[in-house]
């Protein structure tokens, strides 16, 4: 084996058998060999035989698996035979072609492998399950519900499998190194305890050396959950961003301009006012026109054209700012930004002020634990203790509701099965893109004879929607029930209320002033007066 193990093409051993000691050596050899392997062409010469092996099926004699590959053709007889075992004591023959005198053969099937072993008639394979895992739930007559469950449960229709349920752990499974063992599920399958976990599992380089992955249900992108920070992007200059830069420049360029050409119109239509109030005027007329574009209406409308013209054009584009303006204000105010303190892994671990929290005895604390790079030495600076990690993805949901400035990297579409089955009940959590993608699939022993058909079947379903319309199935709960507006927050107009009681404390120490001042006057005069009076 170890001469063909890093070569692509794959060897098809041709053995040939002539007494019961060459029948025995070979039935040895198999022993410990991976009959799986290679391909196998098995010849019986004539001879003598204890033993009818050629039709003997009470014992696996060469100790093939499900997926061995081996034509057998026995002597007297012109039939090419398949053998396999689908357990380990009884040998599987079904006949594939009749061997002619010339040498050439004429098939009996024309299905493919997969197709001829397609059942794997009612064989029961153990399996261990992860505790608070959100596609998966056990009833207690072991029927199975939830995505994962749903498509097991067709597999095991198709293929005619059964399921026991042997063991339920809390853990997904990760590499001890203190220990030199593989802990939770990939621990229990690596040992030969079970021969299939349902729960769902992310693909590792580290645990293909120990386990085999079936296709893959769900592909989807990793979160950082943290609990709504709810701050929202509301600044002062906020207001001031409504409207670009060139309509600020051109309200401004109207409000300096149009004031002192409305002072020499009405200088030519009054000349005897003369030059010496010049400066009054054109401070009037400043207040009118900001009056303007506050939307104040003016004591008197002037009676010539040119000065009707000039203010119509005023009002008309302050009409038109103005609800330009209101419009885009109440889409800024009613549409919240929330001000989140990191937007992607880098921002968090710079930010250093919130923890991290993944599944403990998961992968993904091993792709940090034991990652080189500086992203992951920083990661594991800000990861809570691995004794307080959570071991479901409730559990970790729930350290982000209960605590201070925990965030819980973890996958999306996790977290919309879990909000399904709790109702939303759960607390107002955002959700940031960490720019990593999961990939999720069951998993089997290594080397498992019943791989290949499962995940044959399992692209069945894939390419016949069945896969899709479970995911719908599941799902199903969030349905769009139309548009619906969150109330303004007090944050966000929290610079319109500063602006009022700056002007309303303005106003009182402006009053307050003109009272002491007017008190000081008239204090001022009454002396004076009794002065003048003696």
């Amino acid at each position: 084996m170890s001469s063909y193990r890093y070569k692509i093409t794959r060897p098809l051993f041709v053995v040939v058998l002539f007494d019961d000691q060459s029948v025995e050596e070979f039935s040895k050899a198999s022993r410990i060999f991976n009959m799986s392997f290679p391909a196998w062409y098995v010849i019986f010469l004539p001879g003598n035989y204890r033993h009818n092996y050629c039709h003997e099926k009470s014992r696996n004699l060469f100790n093939v698996r499900f997926n061995t590959e081996m034509l057998v053709t026995c002597p007297h007889d012109n039939i090419i035979r398949e053998w396999y075992s689908l357990r380990d004591n009884q040998t599987e023959t079904l006949d594939l072609a009749i061997l002619k005198p010339e040498g050439a053969f004429s098939l009996l099937t024309n299905l493919s492998l997969h197709y001829r072993r397609k059942n794997m008639h009612g064989l029961v394979l153990k399996t261990v399950v992860v505790e608070g895992s959100p596609y998966i739930e056990v009833e207690k007559n072991g029927t199975m519900s939830g995505l994962f469950g749903d498509v097991l449960t067709e597999l095991s229709k198709i293929a005619n499998f059964t399921l026991n349920t042997v063991k339920f752990v809390k853990e997904y499974g990760r590499w001890d190194e203190e220990n030199k063992i593989w802990t939770g599920a990939v621990g229990e399958i690596a040992a030969g305890r079970a021969d299939i976990s349902i729960s769902e599992f992310s693909l590792t380089s580290n645990r293909l050396d120990i386990i085999d992955y079936i296709i893959p249900i769900i592909v989807s992108p990793m979160h950082l959950y943290i609990k709504d920070p709810l701050l929202y992007d509301t600044k002062w200059t906020g207001y001031f961003k409504v409207f670009d830069l060139k309509v600020w420049i051109f309200i401004i360029v109207i409000i300096s301009i149009a004031p002192s050409l409305v002072s020499i119109l009405k200088m030519v239509d009054n000349p005897e006012r003369g030059t010496h109030r010049i400066v009054s005027m054109i401070l009037e007329n400043y207040l009118e026109f900001w009056g303007i574009f506050c939307q104040q209406g003016l004591a008197e409308f002037p009676y010539r054209l040119s000065l009707r013209l000039a203010y119509f054009s005023t009002f008309l584009s302050a009409f038109v700012v103005f609800a330009a303006y209101s419009g885009t204000l109440i889409s800024f105010l009613t549409n919240n930004f929330r001000i989140l303190p990191f937007h992607s892994l880098e921002e968090l671990v710079n930010d250093g002020t919130y923890q991290v929290i993944v599944y403990k005895g998961g992968s993904d604390y091993d792709m940090f634990a034991y990652g080189n790079d500086q992203l992951s030495k920083k990661m594991m600076k800000i990861m809570k203790k691995e004794k307080e990690l959570p071991s479901t993805f409730l559990e970790g949901i729930l350290q982000v509701c209960n605590e201070q400035r925990v965030t819980f990297l973890a996958s999306v579409e996790m977290e919309l099965s879990l909000r399904i089955k709790n109702n939303n009940s759960l607390c107002n959590m955002v959700s940031i893109n960490s720019g990593q993608i999961i990939t999720l699939a069951m998993i089997m022993t290594k080397n498992s004879p019943f791989i290949d058909l499962i995940n044959h079947y399992m692209n069945q379903l894939l390419y016949n929607g069945i896969i899709n319309r479970l995911k719908i199935k599941n799902m199903k709960i969030m349905k769009y029930e139309g548009s619906t507006y969150e109330s303004v927050s007090f944050q966000s107009v929290y610079p319109v209320f500063g602006l009022l009681k700056i002007g309303f404390a303005i106003s009182i120490c402006i009053l307050i002033i003109e009272l002491l001042f007017q008190k000081i006057h008239i204090s001022f005069y009454e002396r004076r007066h009794i002065l003048l009076f003696t």
